[in-house]
């Protein structure tokens, strides 16, 4: 149509790094951060139940949610209690940008949800570039768009979309 175009992509501010090397000792065990969409919560709380049916029962979640409201957070609690899988989760909704570092860095691992849904196969989630930044390993999906930026990197372990279980419960018993 005659329209110049701008590709533009909001990756995180360069202050989320930190240097030096991981504490020995985390408060929590796994970290999902950001937004979740409402056909995430589902597939949270059933790996959440499949790992611990796996002998993973005393795994810390922590989940830190962005943007969201009473809905949200009522849906998110409902899906975990009825997996029974509430209790080991802390939930965190709507906090501060600038506290996320110190969340991040006092995790073991970050989890990255992505059901197997086309939808999802365009993003880029820019949670990838924050937990690099913050040097917190992470499993996510094996999809181009988080492929192109963390293979061969040792950032990541990635898994089929859909099928998130797989890679973090290798990544939490190795």
């Amino acid at each position: 149509a005659g329209v110049n175009s701008v590709h533009v992509r909001n990756f995180p501010p360069a202050s989320l790094a930190q240097p030096g090397p991981r504490p020995e000792s985390f408060g929590y065990d796994i970290l999902v951060g950001g937004s979740l969409p409402d056909d995430q919560i589902p597939l949270l709380a059933a790996t959440a139940a499949e790992l611990e049916a796996r002998g993973l029962t005393d795994l810390r979640w922590l989940v830190v949610a962005r943007n969201y409201g009473d809905r949200e957070q009522t849906m998110l609690e409902k899906e975990l209690d009825s997996r029974g899988v509430r209790d080991r989760f802390e939930l965190r909704y709507n906090l501060p940008f600038p506290e996320m570092q110190g969340v991040m860095r006092a995790s073991r691992i970050a989890f990255l949800l992505y059901p197997g849904d086309i939808n999802y196969a365009a993003r880029i989630p820019i949670r990838i570039f924050e937990y690099m930044a913050a040097g917190v390993p992470f499993v996510g999906p094996d999809l181009p768009t988080t492929a192109q930026f963390v293979k061969g990197l040792g950032v990541a372990d990635l898994a089929p979309a859909g099928d998130p279980q797989r890679n973090l419960l290798q990544r939490l018993r190795g």
